[in-house]
């Protein structure tokens, strides 16, 4: 072969080495994206699987419970599980009670974010806006965000992520994360709390219908006030700690006096009228803490915790003179405290009703209290 065909040849085979290179190359960079698309489609799958997982937890949480109280701590166990850089931050739920909007639940939140936040309405800062759209609100700077219309000053920089429960359409409260200051949100993030949200928001709307439908199980319709059902539940609850801490506890016993006549000669409508008037003069004259009920008919009973014989004798003496003052009739009271010896439901009630009929024989209008046993 001449030195002109074995150049040729060289220079053949040369051209296709580097064809074979270029072709290498190319798969080379093919594998790389391939290798560098699974990966993506992994880590999107992980994210996914983390989101479906933190879904399933919240769901399962909240399907085991419908008492409010209890409905909200698992919420928040759950949120915090959803969100790892918010995690030890403060939380709190808002729930939205027509126009306005009141904190609920929370953990960490300190007294000055309560305060500022006390009267808050739908619409107010980011919290009230997220209730109002029902949209998601994430604040990367709180401190320099102009929808922040509520700011507590105490506060150290963050952000907020605000979450709205949804159900039927409408926001029933909200979600707030206090969260590192920069935290943004993927879509697919947004999309995860979104579904949360109407998740949360279903079972906060149930829990509330239920709550609602257990006050009122717990009401007497006429008067408003406790009925002998949420008495018994009381006195069950609280005289265990009476009888183990030694603490006091005084029940009031009252009738109205001659409510037969008052009936034959107004009639019943008015006779209602009167028990419900009372009603309100016992809500009226009673603490915050203590529990006046309707007992059945004319009968009534207020529950005093912490409150001895002498502070009891006090109350009925008011709650006889208020009655005479607004009302056209009067009241017998019978006072009884709870002792060793009358340390359960029956015993006391019993000793209360003793001493109302000790009052009602000995002329009515006054109040009797109910001797050692």
């Amino acid at each position: 072969m001449s030195d002109t065909g074995r150049l040729r040849e060289l220079e053949n085979e040369n051209r296709v080495l580097r064809e074979g290179v270029q072709q290498a190359s190319r798969m080379h960079r093919l594998w790389q994206q391939a290798l560098q698309e699974l990966q993506a489609t992994k880590r999107q799958l992980e994210a996914s699987h983390a989101q479906l997982s933190v879904l399933y937890k919240i769901a399962s949480a909240i399907s085991e419970t419908i008492d409010l109280q209890e409905l909200f701590e698992r919420i928040m166990d759950g949120m915090a599980l959803a969100l790892e850089p918010a995690k030890g931050l403060p939380m709190g739920i808002f729930l939205v009670e027509d126009d306005r909007m009141r904190l609920a639940a929370h953990r960490g939140a300190n007294a000055a974010f309560i305060a500022v936040h006390a009267g808050m309405r739908v619409g107010d800062c980011l919290c009230g806006q997220a209730a109002a759209t029902g949209e998601l609100v994430c604040s990367e700077d709180c401190t320099s965000d102009p929808r922040r219309t509520l700011p507590v000053t105490s506060a150290d920089p963050h952000g907020h992520l605000i979450v709205p429960l949804t159900a039927k359409g409408r926001a029933v409260g909200v979600f707030c994360y206090f969260v590192p200051c920069g935290l943004s949100l993927d879509a697919g993030q947004r999309d995860t709390f979104t579904a949360i949200g109407q998740q949360l928001g279903v079972a906060v709307e149930n829990a509330l219908l239920y709550e609602e439908a257990r006050q009122l199980s717990f009401r007497d319709t006429l008067t408003g006030l406790g009925n002998r059902r949420l008495m018994e539940l009381v006195l069950d609850r609280d005289l265990p700690n009476v009888r183990r801490y030694g603490r006091a506890l005084s029940v009031v016993m009252l009738d109205v006096d001659h409510f037969k006549r008052y009936n034959d000669e107004h009639g019943h409508p008015a006779g209602d009228r009167l028990l419900a008037e009372i009603g309100a003069i016992l809500r009226r004259e009673t603490r915050d803490n203590d529990l006046p009920v309707r007992y059945g008919g004319e009968e009534f009973l207020v529950i005093l915790p912490e409150t001895d014989v002498a502070g009891a004798e006090q109350l009925a003496e008011r709650l006889r003179s208020a009655v005479a003052q607004a009302t056209a009739v009067t009241i017998s009271l019978g006072i009884a405290c709870a002792t060793p010896a009358r340390s359960d439901r029956p015993a006391l009630i019993k000793a209360a009703d003793d001493a109302l009929y000790e009052a009602k024989t000995t002329g009515r209008n006054r109040v009797m209290i109910a001797g050692e046993a």
